[in-house]
């Protein structure tokens, strides 16, 4: 997969020959704070987490367990 930027500065992907529009930005989020956008990113994953877990994925259960844990981090930290 290549992705390339067009003239008007959108990133666009190029997959077996197609053009794929780039996707939306959530407008909510694109104007959060970084604190309310790291609280977002968490409850995303912990979804996921959830998800791997009734998958019994075990390895992306952790991995996932740890962006959360991150995540979480930073929003105290406040970065």
């Amino acid at each position: 997969m290549r992705v390339r930027q067009n003239g008007d500065g959108n990133r666009r992907t190029r997959q077996g020959g197609r053009r794929c529009r780039p996707k939306p930005v959530i407008a909510a989020l694109a104007s959060a704070a970084t604190g309310e956008r790291l609280e977002y990113i968490a409850a995303m994953v912990q979804e996921l987490k959830a998800m791997a877990a009734q998958g019994g994925h075990e390895t992306l259960t952790g991995l996932l367990d740890l962006a959360y844990q991150e995540a979480l981090l930073r929003r105290r930290v406040g970065q």
